[in-house]
């Protein structure tokens, strides 16, 4: 039992609640996204074979939850991205009831579900995500187009955190007994959080030490799913008091809409000045980690010498 799916532009959607965005192509998933394609899902050619539920592939768990949990062998040319390959895999599907529904559970919660679906016959299907304790996070409804014909169409959740434990997936209940849809070629991804393990201040030595504020990024920060991050800096402390005498400007940073102005200064009987500007950075799924960087200013510029840090004592943000 072979069928061929085309992407059609023939498709609706309707989220609600909207908490995450509708992912309608497979290049709206992050890099490195896993797809179940059912190759470890032993079958006997052509012929669709019964399987006991529930069935496990991977990090995830199908269960039929009507009807009989079947798979038949499929190829399906079609584009996963830039790189134009063509995938060849199973398809999944609750046959013989008119309320069959497939519940897909993840190990660990996933920021994004995709599914190539396809229904022959009848739109008005329904894909509905839950959080782990089972509270419907939102749902989708796809319009395949007019019955009859061969219709597919892609439809997933990308979540702004990695909170998806399940999905399930309910076709039109006017399906008649009989009917079937297929599910075919599931990605889903977990969030990778940013690195801030290279992480350095930008400028990371000021000079001179003329009492004016100068702006400091924080930079280095990657994501490995080139995610776009935000930085947002946290607190801003120094190794030597804030004010010296009466007559010293302060506070020596601010700290202004997640970014900082440190002042360029520092004792003119010590050893120099180290700030540290503590910062997190948050991708846009949620995925977060949190670092520090330094700032310093020498006693001079003579060669080899250098601000030596005495030990973060004092909050620069603090007149």
């Amino acid at each position: 039992m072979n069928k061929l799916f085309i992407y059609t532009t023939s498709l609706f959607l309707l989220a609600a609640p909207a908490r995450g965005a509708v992912i309608t192509d497979p290049s709206q998933l992050s890099p490195g996204s896993t797809l179940i394609d059912f190759e470890s899902v032993v079958t006997n050619g052509n012929l669709i074979t019964p399987l006991s539920n529930p069935v496990t592939v991977g990090d995830v768990t199908f269960t039929s939850i009507t009807g009989t949990l079947s798979v038949f062998d499929i190829t399906v040319s079609g584009s996963w991205g830039a790189d134009g390959t063509e995938i060849a895999s199973k398809t999944l599907f609750p046959g013989g009831e008119p309320d069959s529904a497939i519940l897909i559970e993840f190990t660990n919660p996933v920021s994004q579900i995709l599914l190539g679906w396809g229904d022959p016959n009848f739109p008005g299907n329904f894909l509905k995500a839950y959080d782990a304790n089972g509270n419907l996070l939102e749902q989708a409804f796809v319009e395949l187009g007019p019955p009859g014909g061969v219709h597919a169409a892609w439809i997933g959740f990308k979540r702004p955190r990695p909170d998806i434990a399940s999905v399930l997936v309910q076709p039109n209940q006017s399906l008649p007994s009989g009917d079937d849809y297929v599910i075919d070629n599931i990605r889903y991804s977990t969030n990778s959080s940013p690195s801030c393990s290279s992480a350095k201040a930008f400028p990371a030595l000021l000079w001179s030490p003329n009492h004016q504020f100068v702006p400091v990024e924080v930079i280095g920060v990657t994501d490995p799913e080139g995610d776009a991050v935000t930085i947002t800096v946290t607190s801003v402390t120094q190794d030597e008091p804030v004010k010296d005498n009466s007559f010293d400007p302060n506070p020596d940073a601010v700290i202004e809409a997640g970014s900082t102005l440190v002042r360029a200064e520092r004792l003119g009987a010590g050893n120099g000045r180290v700030y540290e500007v503590s910062f997190r950075a948050r991708d846009e799924n949620g995925g977060f980690c949190t670092g520090a960087v330094t700032v310093s200013i020498p006693h001079s510029l003579k060669k080899g010498l250098t601000a030596i840090n005495d030990g973060q004592l004092y909050d620069s943000t603090v007149p």
